[in-house]
């Protein structure tokens, strides 16, 4: 199966992101490939195939939402991350 990264999204307004590594390692350069690796998001998870990435962000959804009522992911792994 592919591998996923599921990382804050880029968006402001989403919470999440879903990224198959296989963009990643698109042929269109090695300059290009380092640009889009050093741009990445904060990473928040790994998943093995696109259903188990699903499991993982409604795991961090109830966990997030669960725990700490009234912030959103996004607030919570920026206030967490070190």
């Amino acid at each position: 199966p592919d591998i996923w990264l599921i990382t804050l999204a880029e968006s402001e307004k989403e919470q999440l992101d879903l990224i198959n590594t296989v963009t990643l390692k698109l042929p269109s350069g090695r300059k290009e490939q380092k640009r889009r690796q050093e741009q990445l998001p904060l990473i928040v998870g790994v998943a093995f195939g696109y259903d188990e990435a699903l499991e993982i962000v409604r795991r961090i959804a109830a966990d997030v939402y669960g725990e700490q009522k009234g912030r959103t992911i996004r607030e919570y792994f920026l206030e967490n991350e070190e």
